[in-house]
């Protein structure tokens, strides 16, 4: 929907409204989470709005996103996202396309396998913030 204002399609870790950066779950201690066979499409949303994200996938180990297809826009000034995750502790990630975006992945995690990740058209196919 072009008027979507969510963080996320999909968000493993809200952060608390009005919340000063608080979030309902510490990342370290999310496990046990899943999503798999989805296609994800934010190219409605206004492509310079971020919350053009696919997933904010801030979470530990036991996780795992799986055959998932994300398309999102291909315009200049896109701020989408097929995944955004600023911390958290591994898991696995396999059989990913991303379709346009500013990035594909922007990660900042520790401990993830990854394995059949397409990107098309992204201005960045995977952007590390951190990593261990």
């Amino acid at each position: 929907s072009s008027n979507f204002e969510g963080m996320a399609v999909i968000d493993a870790d809200p952060y608390i409204p009005n919340g000063n950066g608080q979030q309902y779950y510490t990342n370290q201690n999310n496990f046990l989470r899943s999503v798999r066979n989805f296609v994800i499409d934010v190219r409605k949303v206004p492509p310079e709005k971020s919350q053009g994200t696919g997933i904010h996938w801030q979470v530990a180990q036991a996780t795992s996103l799986m055959n998932i297809v994300f398309h999102m826009s291909a315009a200049p000034n896109t701020a989408h996202q097929g995944i955004w995750m600023e911390n958290g502790s591994g898991g696995f990630m396999g059989d990913l396309v991303f379709n346009g975006g500013k990035y594909g992945m922007w990660v900042g995690n520790q401990q993830f396998t990854v394995r059949n990740i397409t990107v098309n058209n992204a201005d960045t196919a995977v952007f590390s913030h951190w990593n261990w």
